[in-house]
């Protein structure tokens, strides 16, 4: 009896330490992957940023063109469908046209501006990408200039990370992407 137990002893003895080495085995093969996932999230992150940074200042250069009188108004129009593809939705925007910064929808300004036949020119600068859990958005400087005046504002431009479905020749498949919401100051 007294094997016996001297046997169980050491069976439970490496079996202890079996699952001990395998756990912390198992833990140091585990961390390089997990740094990977970091680095690739934050590579990510980086990525959606950059084309939320991008979009706002797509968003500016549609709105140069579609206020120019210049342009052809077949060319200003088409912009003006390429300009409400950068939103989720018909949002606030501020009236440009105006001296103050009263917001209103996105259709009633692009109309306004594309009936105003003065041209906006449009600058941004200094932009801050914040991507906090529940608040996405961009901050911003933007010189505005029309009828030889020119003005400084510092805005705040909401953006959402969502899929869509979308064409590759025959085949849909669903894909990430960024689009702008509303404008505010």
């Amino acid at each position: 009896m007294g094997n016996k137990k001297i046997i169980n002893t050491w069976i439970v003895l490496v079996l202890i330490l079996t699952s001990h080495f395998g756990w912390s085995q198992a833990a140091i093969i585990k961390t390089p992957e997990l740094n990977n996932y970091e680095i690739k999230f934050e590579k990510e992150k980086m990525a959606y940023n950059n084309k939320v940074a991008a979009k706002v200042k797509d968003f500016y250069n549609y709105l140069e063109i579609i206020s120019n009188p210049k342009i052809e108004e077949k060319v200003r129009i088409h912009t003006i469908k390429l300009t409400k593809k950068l939103f989720l939705y018909n949002v606030e925007v501020i009236d440009f046209l105006l001296d103050s910064v009263e917001t209103v929808q996105l259709d009633v300004f692009l109309a306004s501006l594309l009936q105003s036949q003065k041209k906006v020119e449009f600058s941004v600068s200094d932009v801050l990408v914040v991507s906090e859990e529940f608040a996405k958005n961009i901050k911003y400087n933007l010189v505005i200039k029309r009828d030889d005046k020119g003005f400084k504002l510092r805005l705040n431009h909401f953006y959402f990370i969502h899929s869509i479905d979308k064409k590759f020749g025959n085949k849909s498949k669903q894909v990430v992407t960024v689009s702008l919401g509303k404008v505010s100051n």
